[in-house]
């Protein structure tokens, strides 16, 4: 082995000494990186476009493109309630969505500022001194503002005897707005008052109720009641009727409706002139808001209503078996399967009084079951045979008027309200609590407790003699 102690100036190895010079040689380079963000007004600063993946963007911008991924959960594309699936619509056909770009904070995928339809718009027939819809409107005595009374000319308010409801059928489309309520002002009838308002959604079918009075300042008076009354859509709210021919569920059962009959009273409340008005409709034929309280005078009035939809179906995949012994096997019940076409409601009743005395004091609560998709409401009669049915059996001015309603406590000396129900899939079973007064002979209240009572309805029983 041989060591060479230098090397030369080319790197190679020698044994002669070299003499080294010190020299230093500078390039300008220059080195781009991409950083978060710079100024493009500055020297070396270039904007460069680069895509990713958001949590949302909107599609009407330049840049954004919707990339369907579906891992788990609710798909927003296919919630049948998110806002892709929500028609919103102005009475011309004009959408009526506006902040779509996102520029709102509280509406951040639109606000639909299409005006709502009223379900308990009605049009004027008569009034005690007007004769008309237009008579009656000018005789109201709106202030200058038209946002509140002027009485000083001491006149007080008319009050409207009768009236009616118009609108579309089951597919059927009105562009005239004469011929409808259903977009129709608060203003075009400034007597009655609706309140209360509750309901569901059963697919295409919409169950709505509310309390309705035709003359809201004698209900403040203790001169006038509010009544309870029901309205269903079997399109998704577009028209309200009854039952139509034919009507396919989202179970994917078709049911057919043969019509119902519906009755209203009309008239000064409380008088003898207050008459029974009744109206038979045929299947799909819009339906005028249905009044089941059917209270007559002005003592008595509808407070708090409820309603219940039969619940799902009990099945096996529904249901927890760790608990049950080995081998153990459930029975099955027709009442398992749910029984769409049937819902439950319950209105609590109480004594009229003047707004400025208070809440009207309860009374009584009672109960029926809709059947026929609330075409009919039953409690005694069968389903299969109507020709039962109260108060059309019994009441020649009512004749096929089938409205069945008990009392779910109806003690004279009880107080019952704020009533919370539920039922069966099947609705063979209703089910209800609520709260309630106990009083003795004297008026005393001796007891204040939650009550429960179930209810059975025995369909195609026969008890024995």
């Amino acid at each position: 082995m041989r060591c060479y102690p230098y090397l030369d100036q080319d790197g190679n190895p020698t044994l002669e000494p070299q003499i080294c010079s010190e020299e230093e040689i500078c390039e300008d380079v220059t080195t781009c990186e991409p950083v978060g963000w710079c100024d493009v007004n500055e020297e070396g600063c270039t904007a460069t476009e680069t895509c990713g993946p958001v949590d949302r963007c909107d599609v009407n911008e330049e840049g954004c493109t919707a990339t369907e991924t579906c891992t788990s959960g609710v798909d927003d594309n296919i919630n049948p309630y998110g806002y892709y699936n929500m028609v919103c619509e102005n009475a011309d056909g004009s959408s009526g969505w506006v902040f779509t770009d996102g520029t709102n904070p509280r509406y951040v995928k639109g606000f639909c500022a299409a005006p709502a339809i009223n379900l308990s718009g009605n049009t004027v027939l008569t009034g005690e001194n007007c004769t008309d819809a237009t008579s009656c409107l000018d005789a109201f005595p709106f202030n200058d503002y038209f946002d509140d009374l002027d009485m000083t000319d001491g006149t007080g308010i008319d009050k409207i005897l009768t009236w009616e409801m118009v609108g579309p059928g089951d597919g059927e489309t009105i562009t005239d707005p004469a011929l409808t309520n259903l977009d129709d002002t608060s203003w075009e009838n400034p007597y009655d008052m609706a309140k209360g308002h509750r309901g569901y959604l059963a697919g295409d079918m919409v169950m709505m109720m509310y309390g309705w009075t035709n003359n809201w300042k004698a209900l403040t008076e203790a001169k006038d009641i509010v009544n309870l009354y029901i309205r269903r859509s079997f399109d998704g709210g577009q028209t309200w009727s009854t039952l139509p021919a034919s009507f396919t569920h989202t179970d994917g059962i078709t049911y057919s409706g043969d019509g119902t009959t519906t009755c209203e009273w009309m008239g000064e409340t409380g008088s003898e002139t207050e008459d029974a008005v009744c109206t038979t409709y045929a299947a799909g034929e819009f339906e005028q808001a249905r009044n089941v309280s059917q209270l007559l005078g002005n003592r008595v009035t509808v407070l708090d209503p409820r309603y219940s939809p039969t619940t799902r179906s009990i099945t096996e995949a529904s249901v927890g078996t760790a608990s049950l012994p080995a081998g153990f096997i459930a029975p099955e019940y027709l009442d398992d399967t749910r029984d769409p076409s049937r819902f439950f409601m319950v209105y609590e009743t109480g004594y009229s009084s003047a707004y400025d005395a208070g809440e009207a004091p309860p009374l009584d609560l009672f109960y029926s079951r809709a059947v026929n998709w609330g075409d009919d409401y039953l409690v005694w009669a069968e389903e299969t045979d109507l020709t039962t049915c109260l108060p059309s059996a019994e009441n020649t001015d009512l004749v096929g008027f089938c409205n069945e309603f008990d009392a779910l406590e109806g003690s004279q000396f009880l107080e019952s309200g704020e009533a919370a129900v539920t039922c069966s899939p099947g609705g063979e079973f209703f089910y209800a609590v609520w709260n309630q007064w106990d009083f003795d002979l004297a008026g005393s209240e001796v007891g204040a407790d939650a009550w429960f009572r179930r209810v059975l309805f025995l369909d195609e029983y026969i008890p024995g003699e």
